[in-house]
């Protein structure tokens, strides 16, 4: 007994010693990292929550209320971010659905910055004034199968006069050939809805840690890299033809529906901060969209030019710590939409 109190008490001042060493370090590298790198977003909880939806794969929950980052969510009644819907039949304005992923919905900014919001208030203005509503049918990772599924259901219940499909890089993916809702990872999903119920504290002290978020940023990257960048070279494999394929169905799909509702379709590419930064004359993507719309018949943008001359002129489309889109970024985004859309006019 007394050997095991002498080693106790050789011991413990060696953890303590150790534990307030860690605590110091780790606090000099958070505040390293938010002087080098300024506008850490912050987090808050309840984030956005998601459920299987069958067709689908998931959707968002209706009526919430919550944050993305640190910036305020809501969703409306039809499970969409933004304002509740007007489906009364008297509204004799221009109808825009916004088709999506988390760029269109807008990670890490509030309620008014997404490009569909702003747009609603361009377009008010190109129309004299004439009455308009942009819906934003964005949902963080949907891939353009899932978005053109969710315009069937859309479509006939909203009755859109236009509708633009946003497509980023990462929404080139296979539709599944199983069941969809399990490859929403449901599995995961609780998982982590149940350490955040369980334990708030310590999880909003993890999310809110920058040197965390800089750890996590490396590891996607990192991750990710080795298709993006073979895309960027104009480079192609096996499965990536068999995506570019699937991808020009879904396109092919987007144009049969824009004649059987009907309504004016558009796709708007949008680059990623790779390719705003530096110069990838050889990249897949979106020279392959582009060329596929135009086969098509499909009216389409590109607003990587936009993008680049912002970045000159140092107003960063992208937010400091993510590559989705800052106010600036959906600004030129809406813009260019805005502008194709000019010669559209609006009903009396």
């Amino acid at each position: 007994m007394k050997g095991r109190l002498m080693l106790r008490s050789r011991w413990l001042p060696q953890l303590c010693l150790l534990a307030v060493s860690t605590l110091f370090a780790l606090g000099l590298g958070e505040l390293a990292v938010r002087m080098a790198r300024p506008g850490f977003p912050g987090f808050a909880i309840p984030q956005t929550e998601h459920r299987p939806a069958p067709g689908l794969g998931y959707e968002m929950i209706p009526n919430q209320v919550a944050y993305t980052f640190a910036s305020k969510v809501t969703i409306n009644s039809a499970g969409l971010r933004g304002p509740e819907i007007r489906l009364d039949e008297g509204f004799q304005g221009r109808r825009v659905l916004c088709l999506g992923d988390s760029i269109t919905y807008g990670v890490g900014v509030d309620d008014d910055t997404p490009y569909p919001r702003q747009l609603e208030r361009l377009l008010g203005d190109v129309w004299g004034g004439a009455p308009v509503e942009v819906i934003n049918a964005g949902v963080q990772r949907y891939a353009t199968y899932q978005e053109i599924d969710q315009l069937r259901r859309l479509a006939g219940k909203l009755s859109p006069d236009i509708v633009v499909l946003g497509v980023y890089i990462n929404d080139l993916k296979l539709r599944p050939k199983g069941n969809d809702v399990r490859e929403y990872e449901l599995e995961r999903e609780q998982a982590a809805s149940a350490f955040r119920n369980r334990f708030p504290r310590v999880y909003l002290a993890i999310k809110n840690l920058a040197l965390g978020s800089l750890a996590r940023e490396i590891l996607l990257s990192t991750a990710s890299s080795g298709s993006a960048e073979n895309i960027f070279k104009g480079e192609s494999t096996e499965r990536s033809e068999k995506k570019w394929a699937a991808h020009q169905e879904e396109l092919r799909e987007f144009y049969r529906l824009a004649e059987t509702h009907p309504f004016r379709p558009l796709v708007v590419t949008i680059p990623s901060r790779h390719q705003v930064v530096h110069d990838f004359p050889n990249s897949s993507y979106p020279a392959r969209v582009l060329t596929a719309c135009q086969e098509l018949g499909l009216p389409a943008i590109d607003v990587l030019s936009r993008f680049k001359s912002s970045l000159a002129e140092g107003l960063d489309p992208y937010l400091p710590w993510d590559n989705h889109l800052s106010e600036v970024g959906h600004r030129l985004v809406a813009e260019a939409i805005r502008d194709a859309l000019r010669e559209v006019t609006a009903r009396p």
